[in-house]
């Protein structure tokens, strides 16, 4: 759906300082009234306005109804077939795609993401081969979930279009209303009743028609004809609920971890082995800082009212609050803490290295549990972001792609622990420092691996779009990135002056281009306009000051890398230095995904997308066999004919009316 065009609420004020001593005609009921003339513009352009883009819902609503008819049509046939034992007799249902070899259908199921909507690809990619020769079979259980989703979010649709109704309706009552009062008239009724009324976005009963076919629709094909249970399911989607409980054991979990934490910290013991002990526990507190940040940052956007389950394509009926979010991180804490304080207490002498191994195994069990009360859906979203990241430039990139592997970037410190992990456990800890980033070449290598990924999603959204800029511009950004982690893993192996002078004009290149990139490009905030630049006029989170401190924070942080070449004797000891530099990294990306997402929200607002089409397969009807088929051809558009269904206290359906009667 498109974001509506609401009335443009900042010119009314204008409106009402202007003398009331010039006034013009306007008719009502043969009775001649008296309005401003800016106001008689004003209202008489905002209503065409409202008209205009709400006859356009409708089509929008009717071509989604025509689509959906046909697909529960499609689907019941394919109920018949299946009960009367003849579905695989039958042609079955076939999507316009290419045939695929097992392995690869089984690589595309395990990185689908519903509503993932491909980008353009190049016009030498296609093929000259008809669509219609790709025929590979759809289940009847795909199929089932794809009409269910549909008709869920059409039904959302339907409450956002009446929701647009209700707030311009009484926009306008108010705005009248002020007008009365300020200029001592008595026009609200004559005018709402001969103008507004009259319009076709102040009627709802086409709407809610709409709506109680969907319901009945729904219950035919998926609750047995319940309609109670129907409209149940299909209700808003984000019903209010409580997440007291849920904060109450986020809260002791977390408050419990951060005092297992700091008294680990207390009996921390400066010697070698601990002293890469705490290396490798710090990979895993960045990697769970990131995700408390993440959750900050959901609690923002929900405040401000920044749309990120849109933005981020999330299942609406599906995704976490930021509660849930909060009490999924403070599990991993607690888990954390734990074996942060029994590993560094030296409890179990002798057993304390292979702690961190009993914590991911313990995390890696959880998050590969088959259930799905234990945020089922977030786990195997996880999964597939992860792996779609990992292969990166394989598959069409999508925003939430592109996100995460930024959120990666920046937690270069724990990717680089990787390395240090395995090898300090294949050597089962004997000689570590021979794994420190001062002599194990893969170290540097996984510190580069984020970098490597945003630059193949570049090239991918290039061959995608065929569009050099921002693309190529983008990927220049992370090359800068790559060259300055390989000069920073030699310069730490060989400690050459030329290694370390070709660091920092690389880390000073990737600093100054990724700040402007920020600014200009993913924060937009620098805009030019009238051949002067200038802050972006449309700002979510308040005054100037708020972004101009962001800016600041934006490039101390960026330039932190200043910090090696201040202290170039300490480059063989420098875990702390990179711990303390990625930690502050971690806050300014946490600072960076604000903006950035409020960007791509004021972009939504702009180009009127306040939600996502679910997008059903094309596909190909099945032949009539005999004539039980033949009875359920149209039965489904009869729900969708402007009818009024009237419904018992029970909820059940008792007379329904249509244009024809």
């Amino acid at each position: 759906m498109k974001f509506g065009k609401y009335i443009e609420h900042e010119l009314v004020p204008g409106l009402f300082t202007l003398s009331p001593t010039y006034v013009t005609d306007f008719l009502v009921d043969d009775e001649l009234y008296q309005l401003h003339p800016a106001f008689s513009d004003f209202l008489r352009n905002q209503i065409a306005k409202v008209e205009s883009f709400y006859e356009s819902l409708i089509r929008d609503a009717e071509e989604r109804r025509e689509l959906i008819i046909d697909q529960a049509d499609v689907y019941s046939k394919l109920d018949l077939m299946r009960k009367h034992g003849d579905f695989q007799k039958s042609e079955n249902v076939v999507l316009l795609r290419r045939v695929e070899p097992p392995w690869k259908r089984l690589l595309r199921r395990l990185t689908q993401r519903v509503h993932l909507q491909k980008l353009p690809r190049f016009a030498t990619r296609q093929t000259d081969i008809p669509s219609d020769a790709y025929s590979p079979r759809m289940s009847q259980k795909k199929l089932h979930q794809k009409l269910k989703s549909a008709l869920s979010d059409y039904y959302d649709f339907l409450s956002l279009v009446s929701q647009y109704q209700t707030l311009n309706l009484t926009a306008f009552r108010k705005i009248l209303k002020k007008y009365d009062k300020t200029f001592d008239t008595f026009l609200q009724e004559p005018i709402m009743r001969k103008n507004v009324d009259q319009q076709a976005f102040a009627d709802n009963s086409h709407v809610e028609s709409l709506q109680r076919a969907t319901t009945a629709l729904y219950a035919r094909l998926f609750t047995h004809n319940d309609l109670k249970k129907a409209a149940d399911r299909l209700r808003s989607v984000r019903l209010q609920r409580s997440y007291s409980s849920i904060s109450m054991r986020a809260g002791i979990l977390l408050g419990a971890g951060v005092v297992l934490s700091i008294e680990g910290l207390c009996y921390y013991q400066s010697n070698e082995r601990e002293a890469y002990l705490l290396q490798i526990w710090g990979g895993f507190f960045l990697l769970i800082f990131g995700f408390l940040c993440f959750c900050v940052n959901c609690f923002i956007w929900q405040t401000k009212r920044i749309n990120y389950v849109l933005i981020f394509e999330f299942n609406m009926r599906k995704t976490l609050d930021w509660h849930e979010y909060l009490e999924l991180v403070s599990v991993l804490f607690f888990l954390f803490s734990l074996f942060f304080w029994l590993s560094l207490r030296n409890f179990f002498p002798g057993f304390t290295i292979y702690f961190p191994v009993l914590f991911l195994g313990i995390v890696f069990i959880l998050s590969l549990l088959p259930i799905r009360r234990f945020f089922g859906s977030t786990r195997l979203f996880c999964y597939r972001s992860l792996f779609r990241i990992l292969l990166s430039g394989l598959f069409s990139v999508c925003f939430v792609d592109f996100f995460f592997a930024d959120q990666l970037v920046s937690l270069a410190y724990a990717s680089g622990n990787i390395a240090l992990f395995f090898c300090l456990y294949a050597k089962k800890w004997n000689d570590p420092a021979s794994c420190n980033s001062s002599h194990s070449p893969l170290m540097g290598f996984f510190t580069t691996l984020p970098y490597i990924f945003r630059f193949l999603q570049c090239i991918r959204r290039f061959a995608d779009t065929a569009q050099s800029f921002p693309h190529l511009a983008n990927m220049l950004k992370y090359t800068f990135g790559m060259l300055s982690q390989v000069f920073l893993s030699l310069w730490r192996r060989f400690s050459s002056r030329r290694y370390y002078i070709t660091y920092l004009v690389f880390a000073a290149l990737n600093a100054i281009y990724s700040y402007i990139w920020d600014v200009v490009m993913d924060w937009s905030l620098i805009q030019r306009k009238n051949r002067k630049w200038g802050f972006r006029p449309n700002r979510v989170y308040g005054g100037l000051i708020i972004y101009i401190i962001a800016m600041i924070f934006n490039a101390i942080i960026r330039c932190a890398f200043i910090f090696y070449g201040i202290f170039p004797g300490h480059i063989q000891h420098s875990s702390n230095v990179s711990f303390f530099m990625c930690f502050a990294e971690v806050i300014r990306r946490s600072v960076w995904n604000l903006f950035r997402l409020e960007n791509e929200e004021i972009y939504n607002r702009e180009n009127f997308r306040a939600a996502r089409d679910t997008q059903l397969p094309d596909l190909i009807r099945p032949k009539v066999h005999d004539q039980r088929d033949k009875t359920i051809s149209g039965a489904h558009a009869q729900d969708f004919e402007r009818h009024s269904v009237v419904y018992s206290d029970d909820g059940t359906e008792m007379t329904e009316r249509t244009d024809d009667d």
